[in-house]
């Protein structure tokens, strides 16, 4: 499964894993970051104080995950026996404390020879920490490293002040690996089922596509490509795993893809990112071919199936039948067609029978298309995926990345954790045959209160300050629903009488991060009296006496979501109300007329929302105005109420 970093992952048989969800199983997307180093520092035993790079706020890798970072170290001048122990790893810059370890070297291994040394781990880099060592020892002597010789941030430079003393200056590199932490393994069976402990959900692994062949990417690099045909029109770019395509000089270079190729399904996909101001129209080809070596002005006949980048108008799909690349073929523009400019774009040229369908897509993900075209396949082997310059025009390069080829596939299906049916981590049902955990709150001309298996309420003078509330954490061992990215709030609300004037008055039902009821009678405003964050169904009663539902959520006073989702309650009608978070950031409101709570249902949905600190369910009247004489609303009744943790859906 490849390189884990908890050992609290279990694998209980061959197709059952059971894991926390924090457990970081591997890296994904891995960049190296080198900078170059003007000076070396050293570090001594008797201090016992770290020394390396400081990171400060503002600097460009505070927030990235360190997956590994490299030192050149070796010993510097003292004399007798020295043990110890150096430490690579992550420092507190304000108090010396050891952070995260990394690796440990002992003394011994160190020689007078400058070495690399590489340092595995996973950390999210903050601000004031230091990337270093701390020698911990005997003996006079010191450890000497390579750090950045920059003393304040300039918004420019990504590392910022050494911390350790200035020796000799150097040629040397510190490097910083970081990477996007994965959270569930996919090296594992087909249809294997992951148990998270501390969440309860459960997730079905789906296989995806197999990759008969992946490269020019920061995992497989540019291994096997071959472009001794390539001259300087066709080069290799090892830092960044691709092939750069550019020039006038007929060049051409390759990756042998085998010659097991599907003779009626394939898939290839790639990225094409382009730069630089062309003259002259520079045209120029990727994709399969039966040959490796082409000139494009050549005699040599060829089959082909290639998009063909041509700078003066747009990316075709170009398909050559036993003809010289500028003779005969095919060139047919996508719909809608694709300019060929410096916009970057993923690729994708399938093979389905006799057909050629060429796609593009606007991100690695390949869900949108842009533009496509379908021909009728006129070639027959294709083996060598091939980057091809033509003789005219310059100024524009084309860089070939983040190849992927699927043999015998006409679709590619991702990998996949799929969250599946899960038990909830705990219930709250409230059938209302106590007051047992409810407060309640009520001023003149209002009542909270359980009879009758019901929550009832009524406001004659819906002024804030009067409502009910339940902790729904009580007897658990969460304080708030923070460590959920998944819950359910369901009950049965029924509007018995409605009543009002001429201004804004509400009843909220939903969950708050605090019981408090504002500061009652005479703020006159809701923001400012209830500031506080929330996600919940309200009663409206506007001018008119319209009565509606909103869908609220909020995490301040100044940032909120209010969003009609019915523009008339029925009296004496029972709806069935859900509340309900769907993953970190997401939030949805909905009502249906049925018990089963989906049928025919209005949602509103919150997204990118961040609600922290949620744990009462809360049930208050309000109303915006100061005047006394604002009288209103209502009365009714909540039912049947039941909360979910960790679940979404029943």
């Amino acid at each position: 499964m490849g390189k884990v970093y908890s050992m609290t992952i279990e694998y209980k048989d061959s197709k059952r894993i059971v894991k926390l969800s924090t457990d970081i199983d591997s890296i994904s997307n891995p960049v190296t970051t080198t900078q170059a180093l003007s000076n070396e520092y050293t570090q001594a035993s008797s201090s016992a104080n770290p020394s390396g790079q400081v990171f400060k706020a503002g600097a460009a890798l505070i927030g990235e995950t360190i997956t590994e970072f490299t030192f050149g170290l070796r010993t510097v001048g003292g004399s007798g026996t020295r043990t110890g122990t150096i430490t690579m790893g992550i420092f507190s810059e304000t108090d010396d404390s050891l952070i995260k370890s990394f690796r440990t070297i002992a003394w011994s291994d160190l020689t007078t020879t400058d070495t690399d040394y590489t340092a595995t781990g996973i950390h999210v880099l903050a601000a004031d920490q230091v990337v270093g060592i701390q020698w911990v020892g005997t003996g006079n002597g010191e450890v000497a490293f390579y750090s950045q010789n920059t003393q304040v941030y300039d918004g420019t430079n990504s590392y910022v002040q050494e911390k350790g003393n200035g020796n000799t200056a150097r040629d040397a590199k510190f490097q910083i690996k970081t990477g996007t932490p994965v959270y569930k393994p996919t090296n594992v069976q087909d249809n294997s089922i992951l148990i998270e402990k501390d969440t309860v959900n459960r997730y079905w692994f789906t296989k995806g596509t197999t990759i008969t062949e992946e490269t020019l990417d920061s995992t497989n690099g540019t291994a096997s490509w071959n472009v001794s045909n390539g001259g300087s029109d066709i080069t290799i770019d090892t830092g960044n795993n691709e092939i750069d395509i550019t020039g006038t000089g007929q060049k051409s270079g390759y990756y042998d893809l085998g010659a097991s190729i599907s003779a009626s399904a394939w898939t290839l996909r790639f990225k094409i990112a382009s730069s630089g101001s062309p003259t002259g129209n520079p045209l120029f080809w990727v994709g399969m071919f039966d040959v490796n070596t082409i000139d494009s002005r050549g005699s040599t006949n060829v089959d082909g199936i290639s998009v063909m980048m041509y700078t003066g108008g747009n990316y075709k799909l170009s398909m050559k039948n036993g003809t010289p690349m500028d003779q005969g073929g095919s060139q047919t523009d996508m719909s809608p067609t694709v300019s060929a400019d410096t916009t970057t774009r993923y690729v994708e040229i399938v093979r389905d029978g006799s057909n050629a369908i060429l796609t593009f897509y606007d991100s690695d993900t390949y869900t949108t298309s842009i533009g496509t075209v379908t021909v009728a396949i006129t070639g027959s082997a294709f083996r060598y995926l091939c980057a091809i310059s033509y003789w005219e025009g310059s100024g524009r390069t084309y860089s070939l990345s983040n190849v992927k080829f699927y043999n015998g596939a006409t679709s590619v299906t991702p990998t996949a954790w799929t969250k599946g049916h899960v038990n909830p981590a705990w219930t709250v049902d409230q059938n209302f045959s106590s007051s047992t955990g409810w407060t309640f709150t009520n001023t003149s001309g209002t009542y909270w209160n359980i009879a009758s298996n019901k929550l009832n309420w009524r406001v004659d003078i819906a002024r804030s300050g009067s409502g009910a509330n339940y902790d729904l954490t009580t007897g658990q061992s969460v304080s708030n629903l923070d460590s959920y990215d998944a819950w359910l709030l369901r009950f049965e609300l029924t509007l018995d009488t409605a009543f009002g004037r001429n201004h804004d008055a509400l009843c909220n039902f939903g969950i708050h991060d605090n019981d408090d009821f504002g500061n009652p009678p005479n703020n006159g405003d809701y923001d400012v009296s209830h500031a506080q964050v929330q996600i919940q169904v309200s009663i409206n009663d506007l001018q008119n006496n319209l009565k509606r539902f909103q869908a609220i959520a909020e995490n301040s006073d100044d940032i909120g979501q209010d969003q009609t989702i019915n523009n008339d309650i029925t009296m004496q009608s029972k709806y069935f109300i859900e509340i309900k978070k769907t993953d970190a950031t997401t939030y949805v409101v909905g009502y249906s007329l049925n018990s089963d709570y989906t049928t025919s249902q209005t949602v509103r949905t919150v997204t990118s929302l961040t609600l922290s600190g949620l744990k009462y369910l809360h049930f208050e009247a309000w109303e915006q105005g100061n005047n006394s004489s604002y009288e209103s609303w209502g009365q009714g009744w909540l039912e049947n109420l039941k909360f979910y943790a960790g679940v979404s859906s029943l």
